[in-house]
């Protein structure tokens, strides 16, 4: 419910459906069987997710170090702790729980400055980093 709508940005999803999976893909956790149409209806952005993650920082989630994000991908830390002792946020939730559980989920966490195992329903305070889908066609190079 932390993500912009559709009436307060003027962008849309191409797809407002999705398969949630877990960090390796799988479509299930010891908790059950994920959502096949997750929806975003009415949003203008998604949660990002352990995939883009891989693809643009470089590392795999689940296996990423201490510190791996103040090498590659900084910006994930930005409005949170990391760049502000004055900031209560440590760090944004991305789509995807963990394989292995059925209450834990992944985000970016500014103390470690890594993708790291927090629980669902854990007391800190954290954001979401929305992601925003823009058609190829629509860029200029």
């Amino acid at each position: 419910k932390q993500l912009p709508t559709t009436s307060q940005w003027k962008t849309t999803l191409t797809n407002t459906k999705r398969q949630i999976t877990t960090e390796i893909g799988t479509t299930s956790t010891t908790g059950g069987t994920l959502p096949t149409a997750f929806s975003y209806d009415g949003y203008a952005a998604r949660l990002l997710t352990a995939q883009e993650v891989n693809a643009g920082c470089g590392f795999t989630v689940g296996t990423s170090t201490p510190g791996e994000l103040s090498v590659k991908c900084k910006y994930l830390m930005e409005n949170t702790r990391y760049a502000s002792s004055n900031i209560t946020n440590v760090g944004g939730w991305i789509e995807n729980p963990q394989s292995s559980s059925s209450d834990i989920a992944w985000r970016i966490s500014s103390a470690y400055r890594g993708i790291c195992l927090y629980k669902a329903n854990d007391a800190y305070t954290h954001t979401v980093r929305p992601a925003i889908e823009v058609a190829k066609s629509n860029i200029s190079y």
